[in-house]
């Protein structure tokens, strides 16, 4: 004899469908496809750095900014040039392709993020009137007496009628 199901199980059931469906799992995977005892999750391991950002690591930010002084300079047609030319190191070639494109649309972007990434961001420092570091302002509790104890603290307008 079958067991009826109850209607609460019946919407349950439903509701883990819908769930497997729409998140593309299978609530029941076959035994073949079911993860194996002592098998790695991810076999091929992590994959690898594009080439051009292990590359650009290697430099130091002086050199970055030393190369972004020089080809600041250069014209839409070399940079253009320079972005194509796989000869050259990628260093060069991600730069000019940045000032490049900033140069196409009429921003700096695209310069401005390869330089935060490369040299950091400038720190900018704040400071009080004159140059003084800034203090915050320091804030003096004082404890009011409870009725309870018999003081109580009066206010400016209990002091101004006794005279």
């Amino acid at each position: 004899m079958k067991k009826k199901t109850t209607e609460k199980q019946v919407i349950r059931k439903i509701k883990v469908r819908r769930r497997f469906k729409k998140h593309g799992s299978n609530p029941n995977p076959s035994p073949e496809s079911r993860w194996k005892k002592g098998q790695s999750g991810n076999p091929k391991g992590r994959p690898k750095e594009p080439i051009r950002k292990r590359e650009l690591r290697k430099y130091s930010r002086a050199f970055i900014a030393e190369l972004y002084n020089k080809l600041i300079e250069k014209d839409i047609d070399e940079l253009r040039e320079m972005s194509n030319d796989f000869t050259i190191p990628s260093i060069e070639c991600i730069i000019a392709s940045a000032l490049l494109k900033d140069r196409l649309e009429g921003t700096v972007q695209n310069t401005d993020k390869i330089l935060d990434r490369a040299i950091g961001r400038v720190v900018q420092e704040i400071s009080g009137v004159g140059g003084e570091p800034l203090v915050p302002p320091q804030i003096v509790f004082t404890p009011v007496a409870s009725p309870e104890s018999g003081v109580v603290d009066k206010g400016p307008e209990d002091s101004k009628g006794e005279s």
